[in-house]
């Protein structure tokens, strides 16, 4: 057994002062002090995982898992060898009571910057897509050395755009978050891959504006700022794990026929229509395939 020395005898009285009354779990551990925790086993915790932090323990405490790696730079796998990874993931698919920033609509200073600009409100994912409020996103696209994109298939547990062909990674941003934060996080949930700043190609921000309707949702209107993000990727499918509650399934198909496959649900007057995508407007359409041309110039394709 343990002998742990507290730095206060008051603050154990007060720790469990704390438990035999209707307290929140996080308060009593947050009173704890590092050395209490980092001992296994713990008097106060005896199930819970040995030899973690204190900000590590306290998480593992309310989460039931284990603490995930501090930095990427010890533990990020290579591109071209990816681990497999079991990923965990709820079975209702979103939460429609995380919070998202909401912004102003696109206008000229965002034609001119580029930058979208918060209005200093934020609200629930429902309740923005019911309401058509302006909020952020951001797509990865992976591609292969040959040209390929890696593309995803909804769940049809999603709440915007069920079952359709997609971007490899797409995410919120969820309130307080940055943009670059959201792609490094997205990137690992989504794929079991993470990545780094310096590995992703950054492309203008696209503003765009698609109405539906899914079983979860119901009618929706998806006010985006998408932030566009190219990923060269030399795995294979199989080095990739997609979590089961975001994903259907995944293929590779050559970037010409997935811009083909685009442009046939826009339509002659420039609207994006239904089809086995989700739907993107001519100015997403542009940036994204004018990149690829630039990566690969002996692959043109018509329009």
């Amino acid at each position: 057994r343990s002998v742990v020395r507290l730095r206060s005898r008051g603050r154990l009285d007060r720790c469990m002062s704390l438990l035999r009354r209707p307290t929140s779990p996080l308060l009593v551990i947050s009173l704890l002090p590092s050395s209490l925790l980092a001992f296994s086993p713990s008097p106060l915790f005896p199930n819970l995982r040995p030899k973690l932090s204190a900000g590590c323990l306290r998480r593992s405490f309310l989460t039931s898992s284990h603490c995930p790696p501090r930095s990427f730079a010890s533990t990020r796998p290579r591109l071209d060898r990816m681990p497999v990874v079991k990923m965990g993931g709820g079975a209702d698919g979103q939460d429609l009571g995380e919070l998202f920033d909401l912004y102003h609509a696109p206008d000229a200073e965002f034609a001119a910057s580029g930058e979208p600009r918060k209005t200093g409100k934020n609200k629930e994912r429902g309740k923005v897509h019911r309401d058509g409020d302006w909020h952020r996103a951001v797509h990865v696209w992976l591609y292969t050395p040959q040209g390929e994109f890696v593309l995803q298939q909804r769940s049809e547990k999603k709440d915007t755009f069920p079952g359709k062909w997609d971007v490899s990674v797409g995410g919120h941003v969820t309130s307080g978050d940055s943009v670059m934060h959201t792609v490094l996080k997205e990137t690992q949930e989504e794929l079991g891959v993470e990545v780094t700043e310096a590995e992703l190609e950054r492309l203008p921000t696209v503003a765009t504006s698609l109405k539906g309707n899914s079983p979860k949702q119901g009618d929706f209107t998806c006010n985006e700022f998408k932030d566009i993000f190219l990923l060269k990727y030399s795995g294979t499918l199989e080095g990739l794990n997609f979590a089961d509650n975001e994903v259907s399934d995944v293929k590779l198909v050559p970037w010409q026929e997935v811009e083909k496959d685009m442009l046939a649900q826009v339509s002659p007057d420039g609207e994006p229509t239904d089809g086995a995508y989700v739907p993107r407007p001519m100015s997403y359409i542009d940036i994204l395939f004018d990149a690829m041309r630039e990566r690969f110039p002996e692959k043109v394709s018509s329009k």
